[in-house]
């Protein structure tokens, strides 16, 4: 039980990670001559929040909840700690989707990194669950 746990905590500083890299978060300016700069940022970077791409920086506050929950929950067995884990995963993914809805051209392949990384810590917390004998 406890391996899954932990896997879960590496999965979680891997993440945050990834988010600390400055490729996730995509504006677009307009540039000279009509064309568009295309420039990114990290997730933690408040630049693109400011520009009305608030996916970014949501999927990274949750993303640190819940590094700290699964921490917590690696030294004590309390089921809500659990629950809200799977809570917050899955809720950091439909955050970290929201970039896609300015188009296509905000989600890069880091951003797809992070939302199936997500998806895995969902599906890991959801069968440690299970595996401790407990109904979703």
């Amino acid at each position: 039980m406890k391996k899954y746990k932990f896997g879960s905590l590496i999965g979680c500083v891997i993440l945050i990670f990834l988010e600390m890299l400055p490729v996730g978060a995509v504006l677009t300016f307009a540039g000279d001559g009509g064309e568009t700069v295309r420039k990114t940022y990290s997730y933690f970077s408040l630049l693109p929040y400011g520009y009305a791409n608030f996916g970014p920086f949501l999927t990274a506050v949750l993303a640190v909840v819940l590094t700290v929950l699964t921490l917590i929950n690696l030294f004590s067995n309390k089921k809500w700690l659990l629950n809200a884990s799977i809570t917050l995963s899955a809720t950091a993914i439909v955050t970290s989707l929201l970039p896609l809805m300015l188009g296509t051209d905000y989600f890069t392949p880091t951003a797809v990194i992070i939302t199936l990384l997500l998806s895995a810590l969902t599906a890991l917390n959801i069968f440690t669950k299970k595996h401790q004998g407990e109904t979703i």
